[in-house]
């Protein structure tokens, strides 16, 4: 037999150890991976759930129903103060607890009506390794009523006419909120003072302009082509707002804005479009839907009257007029009288001696061609010994954010 056939063929014992313990690094070098992947995983899914409880009370946080501070009501005072609530409702595989701080700005480190809230919201847990893990959220609230945050949705930018890129359900802001929209570009509003079936009005909810003046219909969803007939001829512009009473006492700014003020009883009137008289201008074409409701044995009383008149427009599409009250009886009483009471008109002008933009609610309105600015004229009637409130700028680090001024619009 030859040498090369007598030579031993494979593989020591000394060089499959050595594989073996190769192989052996490299899988568990694999299992170190998918540990760490398990582990990431695990994570990323108790962090995620740890931003969205951090979110959960940051939002409960926001949701203050009062600025001022009220017992058994959530208000603004209550930010960081409430401690937040046991966290359930999660899928993980640990325990959350969540810690909340604030800092409050003012106008000094101890004010007591600070502006705004910067609310730091911290989620803890612990791992699978027993290692602890924090996610923090910070935001800021400001010291806003609840009911003015409506004014957010709106744009930031006007058009060229000044009218928001967003108004309210898409129409022109003249359109009552209440108008029923009739699905062809319109919109039909029932003044209160109307009964049902009675006379709507229809207005373009591109314009805001009324379209057709006084449409009999008990149902808003009628077909327009049905009643052009009805048209006002020249478009008419809505000149609307309300009417406060406050007689018994004398009001002043900070009682009129004081929460739960709810006024005297309603007195019946007339709201009139006059003649203005400088320059002396006649008194347009108008329809006004402005009587208080009568009063019902047992019912409440009526504070406030609202009040909608519809003003026609000149061939040119502007009209000029003084809007004035006009006492009337009720239930068949004797009218009131101007020499006992006094109208003041809301403007934040300081006075009557100039001209005034229309935005402004003058004393006599002029060369109005859009409605869309003539919608919150309202008026407060006091004893005729009593003064019309005055108010200032209003200062949102006190908790002012209206201003009531008025000025003395009759007698």
């Amino acid at each position: 037999m030859s040498a090369r056939a007598s030579r031993q063929q494979g593989v020591s014992l000394i060089e499959a150890l050595v594989a073996l313990a190769v192989m052996a690094f490299g899988m568990l070098g694999i299992v170190g991976v998918q540990s760490t992947l398990r582990f990431n995983s695990d994570v990323a899914k108790q962090r995620s759930e740890a931003v969205r409880i951090a979110q959960r009370f940051i939002e409960d946080s926001r949701s203050f129903m009062l600025v001022v501070e009220t017992a058994n009501v959530v208000d603004y005072s209550d930010i960081g103060v409430i401690e937040p609530p046991a966290i359930t409702d999660y899928t993980t595989n640990t325990t959350y607890t969540v810690t909340n701080a604030v800092d409050v700005s003012g106008d000094t480190g101890a004010s007591d009506f600070p502006r705004m809230k910067t609310l730091r919201v911290a989620v803890s847990w612990a791992d699978r390794t027993s290692a602890n893990q924090t996610v923090v959220l910070n935001t800021t609230v400001t010291r806003i009523m609840p009911e003015l945050s409506g004014t957010l949705s709106l744009a930031a930018n006007v058009g060229a006419n000044g009218v928001p890129n967003k108004p309210p359900l898409g129409r022109n802001r003249a359109i009552p909120v209440q108008a029923v929209d009739l699905g062809n570009s319109s919109s039909g509003f029932r003044p209160p003072q109307i009964s049902t079936g009675g006379s709507v009005l229809v207005f373009n909810n591109t314009t805001g302009v009324v379209t057709v003046c006084l449409l009999v219909d008990p149902a808003l969803a009628v077909s327009l082509s049905n009643i052009a007939a009805n048209s006002c001829g020249n478009p008419g512009q809505l000149l609307s707002g309300y009417v406060q009473f406050a007689y018994s006492a004398t009001p002043t700014a900070a009682t009129l804005e004081a929460a739960g003020f709810t006024g005297d009883t309603a007195l019946n009137l007339d709201v009139t479009i006059g003649p203005t008289t400088s320059p002396v201008i006649a008194a347009p074409p108008f329809t006004c839907f402005d009587d208080a409701p009568p009063t019902v044995a047992g019912a409440a009383f009526v504070r406030l009257v609202a009040y909608y008149c519809v003003v026609t427009s000149d061939n040119n599409g502007r009209w000029s007029g003084i809007s004035a009250l006009v006492p009337q009886g009720q239930d068949g009483g004797p009218a009131w009288s101007l020499t006992a009471y006094k109208v003041c008109r809301y403007t934040p002008a300081a006075d009557d001696t100039v001209t005034l933009a229309n935005p402004l609610h003058p004393r006599q309105y002029l060369d109005v061609t859009t409605s869309d600015l003539m919608t919150k004229q309202n008026f407060l009637v006091i004893a005729g010994t009593a003064s019309c409130p005055i108010d200032g700028t209003p200062t949102p680090s006190t908790g002012d954010f209206v201003n009531s001024n008025t000025l003395q619009h009759q007698p």
